[in-house]
């Protein structure tokens, strides 16, 4: 009588043991978004969404505002869903961000779903296999995607393609023609990539109940032309974009672009290691589907194969279609990991492939072993790829935090940092600033009337564990070069901003200049012994004719963009005239 007990519980411990794997790489991107988010527009976000937000405040929105391009992409059903969300948090990026986090949670979800639809029952290697996609889904190399609310739209098309295909294969012809068409419209006006959703649904709806539906396949294309037709009405080329010189640069970058995920902390050089991690990842999909081709007459097989194909088809077509557009940059470029959300789908669909045909009996013991191998080398690489570029995230973070800081600072007039940092069209910049303001969707506070004691103390007398004001050195202008580091203890990072400051008449520190703490610094190197503080040296070409005849004392600041607060520097320069 205790037999059955014991199995039970047996069973109940194994399904929350299964469940804790999959969700502790949820559960760690959280963790990290919650962390290193910073409550601030992205650099597309000024000019794809606060335009429409200083519209809808003002009352002068239009459809063809949502309908209109951002850069190749139609992100028409993500800003009916950016604009509420930014209404109702008063334009929270980080609520973007959960958005993010929240849709891979759904991709996942559809990657079971897809599972279990292709016959895969519930059972160690089924959960076996969904583990591994889950640490394919949730890994930490897309930060970009992640602290960034606006890539939402770059990452949405996957959710509603998994979905489909999920939809497609568990329903029945009709209903599934109907789910398929509502689910590519979306796709397709959520980003570029979801257009491939019209070519990739087509053989499943075909394989599962379509052959004979031919009402229903003369709708489908009717759809898919309208929407194509639509798609491409009006369509401007983005002329920034760079073309590939010739087809080998083409190859090379796109597999660079699907060997990304696994290039990183080898002992190769990383673009080498990227383009043959994706040479084996090509080889490896080839094999797959040539001894499917090959087995074409067991329907069953093919039947439970082909979803995923499609999925290893849209990670092939995403790479071809980006090296098309991006080449031209170079094999680089390739390594913004916004893209590798989209790389890493070409191994999750090859995990339950490669376990559909090692299953087979014509399969040798040896390639089953050596498939087995190959997957776990690529796993472990993909590992140590993401431990080595954890770091980013932090980084990541301070140059959004440094961001904020010169947005603070902007009324000092640094234009070619807001067009680095900021905003694509720093002309108009200060304008779409004070409609946010007025609308309460921005929460940046200027520093006020400039003077440093609307940030810190006026009479602090500087202190060298925040950096050091060097003596001035000889400009070929008509000042002199001024310098030094600054740094944050607290944080263990350069400063986000130096504040220079002159004493005004009355002894009190005014701003008049501000600069970045990131050039290459032996003294701050020297002085804390932390090579993370290497890079947080500053210089200034100081024109003396820019200030006021009584102003002779020049001081700096280290600027904390996170507190707010601004902490000075050891030393002061007397201005020579």
């Amino acid at each position: 009588m205790s037999t059955p007990r014991r199995e039970s519980e047996c069973g109940v411990l194994r399904w929350r043991t299964w469940s804790c794997i999959v969700a502790l790489p949820a559960l760690l991107l959280a963790t990290l978004v919650a962390i290193y988010s910073v409550d601030l527009p992205s650099y597309d976000q000024w000019v794809a969404i606060a335009p429409l937000l200083e519209k809808l405040g003002d009352g002068t929105l239009r459809p063809d505002d949502i309908l209109g391009l951002h850069n190749e992409h139609r992100i028409v059903v993500p800003r009916l869903i950016f604009l509420p969300i930014a209404v109702l948090t008063h334009w929270n990026t980080q609520a973007e961000m959960s958005l993010v986090w929240l849709t891979l949670v759904g991709i996942a979800a559809n990657w079971w779903g897809l599972l279990r639809a292709t016959g895969w029952k519930a059972g160690p290697l089924a959960h076996g296999l969904f583990a591994a996609m889950a640490l394919l889904v949730f890994h930490t190399l897309q930060f970009e995607n992640l602290l960034s609310g606006f890539q939402f739209h770059f990452v949405l098309p996957i959710l509603f393609f998994s979905a489909g295909l999920w939809a497609v294969k568990a329903q029945s012809a009709p209903r599934g023609f109907a789910v398929a068409m509502f689910l590519a419209t979306l796709a397709t006006f959520s980003s570029a990539q979801g257009l491939l959703c019209w070519l990739l649904f087509a053989p499943v709806l075909w394989w599962s109940a379509g052959r004979g539906e031919g009402q229903w396949w003369m709708a489908y294309v009717a759809v898919a032309g309208v929407n194509v037709a639509l798609y491409f009405r009006g369509y401007v080329s983005v002329a920034k974009h760079a073309v590939p010189h010739d087809a080998l640069q083409t190859l090379g970058y796109a597999l660079a672009y699907l060997g990304a995920p696994f290039a990183d902390g080898q002992i190769f050089r990383i673009v080498a290691q990227a383009q043959w991690a994706g040479a084996v990842l090509l080889a490896l999909f080839l094999a797959v589907a040539w001894t499917l081709w090959r087995m074409r007459a067991d329907h069953a097989l093919v039947g439970r194969a082909l979803p995923w194909l499609m999925v290893a088809l849209l990670a092939l077509g995403t790479a071809a279609l980006t090296a098309i557009g991006r080449a031209g940059f170079g094999t680089t470029q390739v390594f913004e990991t916004r893209y590798t959300t989209y790389a890493v789908l070409l191994p999750i669909a090859l995990l339950p492939l490669g376990a559909l045909l090692l299953a087979e009996r014509a399969v040798s013991r040896a390639l089953r072993w050596s498939a087995v191998g190959v997957a776990v080398c690529l796993l472990a690489m993909h590992f140590v790829a993401q431990a080595v570029r954890l770091r980013v995230w932090a980084e990541h973070r301070q140059q959004r935090l440094m961001t904020r800081a010169i947005l603070q600072t902007m009324h000092l007039g640094r234009e070619g940092a807001w067009a680095h940092f900021v905003s694509p069209e720093p002309s108009r910049l200060a304008r779409t600033v004070a409609a946010l303001q007025k609308l309460g969707a921005l929460r940046i506070t200027p520093i006020a009337e400039g003077k440093i004691a609307a940030v810190g103390d006026p009479k602090s007398p500087g202190d060298a564990m925040y950096g050091c004001l060097m003596q001035p050195e000889p400009s070929a202008g008509l000042g002199a070069l001024i310098g030094g580091w600054a740094v944050l203890p607290s944080r263990g990072e350069a400063a986000d901003l130096v504040l220079l400051t002159y004493d005004d008449p009355e002894g009190e520190p005014t701003i008049f200049e501000v600069t970045l703490a990131r050039a290459s610094s032996r003294q701050a190197l020297a002085a804390t012994g932390d090579f993370d503080l290497l890079q947080s040296g500053w210089r200034v070409d100081l024109d003396a004719t820019r200030l006021p005849e009584s102003a002779r004392i020049v001081k700096a600041w280290a600027y904390d963009a996170e507190s707010g607060r601004a902490r000075r520097l050891a030393g002061q320069t007397v201005i020579e005239r």
